[in-house]
């Protein structure tokens, strides 16, 4: 059996698959407008399969976006790091800053490679329906599991965020203290 992709569903395209349905070729059907393609979905089978890929490449997208975040937050903690090394707290304080700090960074890491292999996973899952023609109920399964993942990881993102935040705020009142005593005494 033949397999022909159709990309692009205009008048030329329309016409091409109108043209194959009734042949013994297996189609693979694309276009940007889910309305066209879903024309197509109940004599060629392997639409609905297409139109999971462009969904499973949209998840793709929405979590390499979310990994761009981590690595922004990471720096945001970078620069709260260096604004209190540049305050008056004592060597333990800032120690204890900087352990926090530390573990926050680590913890957001492990969350980014998390995230990085979710995104390998729903590559994998193009690959395999692409390459195997696996069911669209199969593909459906692992993309809505790795969807949960990585609802998990977001909430445990945010935790990590209230968490340093709670810290920086601890740690940076103390500061003010510290230095309101030294002026006092000063």
């Amino acid at each position: 059996m033949v397999t022909i992709a159709v990309i692009g569903l205009g008048t030329f395209g329309s016409s091409v698959t109108e043209a194959l349905l009734d042949t013994d070729t297996e189609l693979v059907i694309l276009d940007k407008d889910r309305d066209i393609v879903e024309k197509y979905s109940s004599p060629v089978d392997k639409n609905a399969i297409q139109d999971k890929i462009v969904e499973n490449n949209r998840g793709i997208d929405r979590i390499s976006q979310q990994i761009a975040g981590l690595k922004e937050e990471k720096g945001r903690l970078s620069e709260r790091m260096d604004v209190l090394n540049s305050e008056r707290l004592s060597l333990e304080e800032k120690r204890d800053a900087l352990t926090r700090v530390r573990d926050i960074n680590a913890e957001l890491e492990d969350k980014q490679s998390q995230l990085v292999s979710i995104k390998a996973g729903l590559e994998k899952i193009y690959g395999d329906v692409r390459d195997s023609q696996q069911s669209k109920s199969q593909a459906e399964d692992r993309y809505k599991k790795a969807l949960e993942e990585k609802g998990r990881l977001e909430k445990e993102q945010e935790r990590l965020k209230e968490s340093w935040n709670d810290t920086y705020s601890q740690y940076y009142a103390e500061g003010e203290e510290a230095e309101d005593e030294a002026a006092q005494d000063g």
